[in-house]
């Protein structure tokens, strides 16, 4: 009898595997180039797909993002304060929903990601959307003489459905890091070639596009994986003095030719973003304990007074903060804003370790500057909100924290084997 079950437990188990790896596959299609889609609703799915397969697996190597979880366990704990009474406004409990979400799909995601081999295959499909889009991009500028359209392209459908040249600019840094990484570590000069030419073409459409923050992200995303190159090829000492030289040299750019810069990177966005992060941490310091709730902030920077006292003639952060550290702390207290902070340090530093290992380096080292860049941009622009791209940044992200967290089983399965 145990013998049957363990063999209806194994069957289940690849089963759910390669139906789960193809579904993961198939949202991230959905995500890049489909309709207005429930993608959280779909991500629950495929999530709870990777679950069972991890769950059934005869010798589960089971990958459980604790950073992850233990931020999601602190949402809810927030969420049910809040809703008896112990906080300001009583939030609806639909603003949980994408937390429990990303905790159900990152989760089955690093499980049906768990190999170098379908880590490879997650990072080759990522580039090559990426690139598909931003050759729609070029096109579509092409075909109007590069005029600037704010609102985004509008002869394209699938660009269209991203919403503008700030979604795509994200999208654009979101796919950088492989191709920036293939540049610096591949293997063989042809790899690192073509790697130098698709990573010069996306912040050449970046720049067409007009993604300012995106492209500024790119820059960084450059200068440091010539810092990490460095740091771990000659004595760290001449990589901090290198640092710092870089970092004087740009501030005196910076100050001599700070008109110019300014009306390149649209310097009056950059003040008003400021102020929004003002103003938002003003909602975080009032509320430092509780925050204002999940899907809340809204509602406080409106009904609360902050944005009429100081934002007043700023068309945006009503909204979103412009800064997930901040967005999140308005929401759900300091300790909500650390915890998110402990998500994407927890990724990183896996990524880090092991492309410090020696093994997988260009996959390490493309999956680190993914999440870096994602994370930097993500300091100007709370692209999770999924209010502008209807999930799709959402999806991609979670995607990413997915593939992160696989990452981090591969130096104990070395060590195991």
């Amino acid at each position: 009898m145990k013998e049957a079950y363990d063999l209806f437990r194994v069957g289940v188990g690849r089963i759910a595997d390669y139906a789960g790896i193809a579904l993961l596959f198939w949202l991230g299609w959905q995500a890049f180039f489909g309709g207005t889609q429930p993608f959280e609703s779909r991500a629950v799915w495929v999530g709870a797909v990777g679950l069972t397969a991890s769950l059934s697996a005869p010798n589960p190597f089971r990958t459980v993002p604790r950073a992850v979880v233990a931020f999601v366990a602190f949402v809810l704990l927030i969420a049910l304060i809040h809703s008896a009474g112990g906080g300001p406004g009583r939030p609806q409990f639909s603003g949980v929903f994408p937390y429990i979400a990303m905790l159900v799909f990152v989760t089955g995601c690093a499980f049906l990601l768990r190999t170098p081999a379908r880590l490879a295959a997650f990072a080759l499909a990522m580039t090559a959307a990426t690139s598909v889009i931003a050759a729609q991009v070029f096109f579509d500028r092409a075909a109007s003489g590069f005029v600037f359209v704010r609102a985004g392209s509008q002869s394209i459908p699938d660009i269209e459905q991203w919403g503008g040249l700030h979604q795509v600019g994200f999208l654009l840094v979101l796919g950088f890091g492989f191709p920036l990484a293939m540049t610096f570590a591949g293997p063989g000069w042809l790899n690192r070639a073509a790697g130098a030419v698709l990573a010069a073409s996306l912040l050449i459409v970046a720049y067409l596009n007009e993604s300012r923050s995106g492209l500024v992200t790119m820059l960084i995303m450059i200068g440091l994986a010539a810092a990490l190159v460095t740091w771990n090829s000659i004595h760290r000492r001449w990589t901090i003095a290198a640092a710092a030289t870089f970092a004087v040299g740009l501030a005196v750019t910076f100050q001599r030719w700070r008109p110019l810069i300014e009306n390149i990177f649209g310097g009056g966005d950059w003040v008003n973003r400021v102020r929004i992060w003002r103003a938002a941490s003003q909602i975080a310091i009032d509320h430092a304990w509780l925050g204002v709730g999940p899907g809340n902030y809204p509602l406080a920077m409106l009904d609360g007074g902050y944005h009429a006292r100081m934002l007043s003639g700023v068309p945006t952060g009503a909204e979103q903060a412009h800064n997930l550290l901040i967005h999140m702390a308005a929401e759900l207290g300091f300790v909500g804003g650390l915890l998110m902070l402990a998500v994407w340090c927890s990724v990183i530093h896996a990524s880090w370790r092991v492309w410090r290992s020696g093994v997988y380096r260009a996959l390490a080292f493309g999956l680190l500057l993914a999440l870096s860049g994602a994370f930097i941009r993500l300091m100007a622009d709370n692209f999770l909100d999924g209010l502008d791209t209807r999930g799709r940044s959402r999806i991609i992200v979670w995607l990413l924290l997915g593939a992160g967290s696989a990452m981090a089983t591969i130096p104990r399965r070395e060590n195991s084997r």
